[in-house]
């Protein structure tokens, strides 16, 4: 897909790595002052005095949050292969406080709690913006990703902890919001330490100290996790040349990247000083939410336009096209049955059908529930009071969107034996790529703005520094071909008629992708 559209992913995997960091910097913080009955928030609040009411800012600066996030990046600078053993040690404490506070919750179920003021009482907007909001909770997998350069058989084992940590970790998510939603009232529910005012709540207090502090401890190798996943990828990125150098130097030491370590977890210690859990926990979703839609898509781009490359060390056995009588050079033919206004867009904009179908297919997946996102799902008020115009704007989106899938079928999928991939495209990766659009449209305006600063100073980075520096551009002017992507070479063939040359570094992210 290029290297433009690698960095963007690298670079929102920093800031959802970064911000995860943060946010559980800030948890740990919240049940550590729990412990402590507030005594913490209450001292700097006195002494140090509150944010201004109308800023971006938390209500108040998190020193502790600071301190843990600080503490986290000293771990690291003993290595990682001594932090892997605290970390072990600490997820086993986490799991141990999981199940402590599953059996306290289903102990304590009082069923009203979901009944009281009806089923979803915030209807399915409600349910859209707390699912948006609480996606951060399936963020970090792609951690294990960053780890390929260190594992003895990636093809193997990465897919395998991928699937195996998602369907363990998605089941206790799942039982941890039921436990604790039947055990409180979702009023009463505390935002910066949920379970061990839970336990307050129904005047557990023994029970909350020893909950604040296995959580306390268990997060904490979260931390070093996180940690170590945003370093890795920025190692990554710097290592292709469209980051700094510095973050591509190891440690003879650690045998790390130990300035990215300690940058990264200074700067997220900042971000846990200055914001509070909510506002975090929102930032990072909807970072994390975007690199994945990117995702989504260029795997159906993938899979339909030969023009991207695929880079492998085996690009020769990568890709086959089961066709008789046919090249494997040669571009698949379209299908007769294309209709008169695609077989016109290909001829305008040759190989880029399936990219321009693919954009306005997300485009107007979002319009179709930004319109309707404050139409309230009440069928009796359709069918008996005919108030259904408002839904007309989002019908007629979700027309054009189908329309445009459509579209994508119409062309021939190429047929690729790789190690890895995802079932049933594009229906898998389209449906994740419209649920991502749909939940990124329940997210507030301002963490929108947040994000865009971000952005902003990521497109900056590498339009400075990346683009000229970038090891897929610097091989390209001396080997006197263009860099990857669709364009043509000096004699006027194709790109991607190019044999991908053996003996030269794979772009660790631009692979990814």
């Amino acid at each position: 897909m290029g290297e433009f559209v690698a960095f963007l992913v690298g670079w929102q995997m920093i800031l959802d790595q970064m911000l995860n960091v943060a946010s559980v910097s800030s948890a740990v913080s919240g049940a550590v002052d729990a412990f402590a009955n507030l005594a913490v928030a209450n001292f700097t609040i006195a002494h140090v005095g509150p944010f201004p009411r109308e800023s971006l800012l938390a209500p108040f600066p998190d020193f502790l949050a600071f301190g843990i996030g600080i503490l986290s990046a000293v771990t690291m600078c003993f290595g990682f292969g001594r932090s892997a053993f605290l970390c072990n040690v600490l997820n086993a404490v986490n799991l141990l406080v999981i199940l402590f506070c599953l059996a306290f919750g289903f102990a304590t179920v009082d069923r009203t709690n979901w009944t009281y003021q009806g089923f979803l009482p915030y209807g399915f907007a409600g349910v859209m913006r707390g699912a948006s909001s609480s996606f951060t909770s399936y963020i970090g997998f792609e951690g294990i990703a960053s780890a390929g350069e260190e594992t003895i058989n990636p093809k193997r084992s990465i897919p395998l902890a991928l699937m195996s940590s998602l369907l363990v970790l998605v089941v206790l998510y799942i039982l941890m919001a039921a436990a604790l939603t039947l055990a409180v009232p979702f009023e009463a529910i505390d935002l910066q330490a949920a379970f061990p005012e839970a336990f307050a709540y129904h005047g557990y207090i023994i029970e909350k100290n020893i909950t604040s502090i296995g959580i306390a401890l268990g997060m904490f190798g979260a931390l070093i996790g996180s940690l170590y996943a945003v370093s890795r990828t920025a190692y990554a990125m710097a290592s292709d040349g469209m980051f700094f150098k510095p973050f591509a130097r190891i440690s003879e030491r650690t045998k790390g990247p130990l300035f990215g370590e300690v940058f990264f977890g200074v700067l997220a210690a900042f971000f846990a000083l200055i914001f509070n859990l909510e506002i975090l926990v929102e930032f990072q979703c909807v970072g994390t939410l975007m690199a994945y839609t990117i995702v989504a898509g260029c795997s159906i781009v993938f899979h339909y336009q030969r023009r991207v490359r695929v880079y492998a060390d085996d690009v020769a056995d990568i890709e086959i096209y089961r066709v008789a009588d046919r090249k494997e050079d040669e571009e698949p033919p379209e299908p007769s049955s294309l209709p008169a206004l695609i077989r016109y867009v290909e001829t305008v904009l040759p190989r880029f059908a399936v990219d321009i179908a693919l954009l306005c297919f997300a485009i107007f997946v979002g319009l179709a529930f930004a319109t309707t996102i404050d139409v309230e799902f009440d069928l009796e008020k359709w069918v008996h009071k005919t108030e259904w115009w408002p839904l007309i704007p989002g019908l007629v989106m979700s027309v054009c969107a189908v329309i445009c899938f459509l579209v994508i079928l119409y062309h021939r999928k190429r047929h690729l034996r790789l190690y890895f991939k995802v079932p049933f495209v594009p229906f898998t990766p389209a449906l994740a790529l419209a649920l991502n659009i749909i939940l990124m449209v329940y997210i507030s305006a301002l963490t929108w703005f947040r994000f865009g600063i971000w952005m902003i100073i990521g497109i900056l980075i590498y339009f400075t520094y990346g683009i000229r520096h970038s090891t897929v551009q610097l091989n390209s002017q001396t080997t006197g071909t263009q860099a990857p992507g669709p364009s043509t070479s000096a004699d006027g063939s194709s790109e991607e008629e190019q044999p991908s040359p053996h003996n030269e570094r794979t772009p660790l992210l631009t692979s990814h992708i």
